[in-house]
């Protein structure tokens, strides 16, 4: 993987943000061709995430899209490659979900620094939320390091018997005492890594 130049964000307004070829936006509205083509060309390990609940992403995604309470989606050069959501599930609690493409990897770097820097901070900050969940496999390996390493999301438990489906669930929290000392908000004089590396591995 080549190194990743630092570049400084460029923000059009609080809900868009671009970092090199990389935009992350949720007030655009996604066309339903837009993401089925997300789902099509969707890694194999997050289509993995979907099965081991027992879901087929061709039947649910575009449905969880259209019913999120917030939906935010990064693009490459304006094509959209991973699609973000949150769907309350008691007060003050949200579930996170996400899926996205095999340049997934391109734009990761970018989308990690949005969920630190402005979504974290903005779900906790504004009163939305106090508690922010994540359910994956077991066996996502990637997924389980990106979540814990680079986003700061607390592995809690296992959840075995989750699905009706064998794999072993994993849940992940953020919660509002943790993001005060993990998250901060973003300046503009704050440096931070291109989402685009020239890599196309899945």
């Amino acid at each position: 993987m080549q190194d990743i130049p630092i570049i400084k964000p460029r923000t059009e307004s609080p809900s868009k943000v671009t970092f090199g070829r990389v935009t992350l936006d949720h007030t655009k509205y996604l066309t339903d061709d837009q993401v089925n083509n997300v789902v099509k060309n969707m890694r194999g390990d997050f289509r993995h995430e979907f099965e081991a609940v027992g879901l087929i992403p061709e039947l649910v995604a575009l449905r969880m899209v259209r019913s999120s309470f917030v939906s935010v989606y990064a693009a490459i050069d304006g094509e959209p490659e991973f699609i973000l959501g949150a769907v309350p599930q008691v007060q003050g609690v949200y579930g996170i979900w996400g899926f996205g493409t095999l340049r997934t990897k391109r734009i990761a770097p970018a989308l990690t620094k949005y969920i630190n820097d402005c979504l974290i901070p903005g779900a906790f900050g504004g009163g939305l939320a106090t508690r922010l969940e994540i359910r994956v496999p077991s066996e996502s390996h990637w997924s389980i390091g990106w979540l814990h390493g680079a986003c700061g999301f607390v592995p809690e438990c296992e959840l075995p018997g989750y699905s009706s489906t064998p794999h072993i669930q994993l849940r992940f929290s953020e919660q509002e005492y943790q993001a005060r000392y993990v998250h901060v908000l973003p300046t503009t004089d704050a440096g931070t890594a291109s989402g685009d590396t020239g890599s196309t591995e899945n």
